[in-house]
């Protein structure tokens, strides 16, 4: 148990070490846009991942509008410490930012850690 924690704070710290611009260039990479938010121009994806990136030391690793929601001005953003997504089930490794467009401009509107794995994989591609 002492390991673990041990292991989990480092990742942590790791994650935090990441610079701001890091994180926005692993996000551009790796994030996964689901199939109903592809609809979303890419300058607007572009721009959801900096502002995400800006907003949490956590990377993105999923783009996804809320269930039952096609507007696509609401957007969720499932975030994780880097690299831990497949081996984590601490709710530390996990969080979720809610991203909302108003007219032209998108901001972060929430933000939250430590999230329950089981509901953090849930949230993924909703149809």
């Amino acid at each position: 148990m002492g390991c673990s924690i041990l292991l989990l704070a480092f990742s942590t710290l790791i994650a935090g070490c990441m610079s701001e611009a890091d994180r926005y260039q692993w996000n551009r990479a790796h994030v996964y846009v689901c199939p109903r938010a592809r609809k979303l121009a890419p300058t607007d994806i572009d721009y959801i991942t900096r502002l995400v990136a800006h907003a949490t030391p956590l990377v993105a690793v999923l783009i996804t509008p809320p269930a039952g929601d096609d507007s696509l001005k609401t957007i969720l953003v499932q975030t994780v410490i880097r690299n831990r997504e497949a081996d984590c089930e601490e709710r530390q490794c996990y969080g979720s930012c809610t991203v909302q467009r108003t007219g032209s401009s998108w901001r972060v509107t929430e933000c939250a850690a430590g999230i329950s794995p089981s509901l953090w994989h849930a949230l993924g591609c909703m149809p």
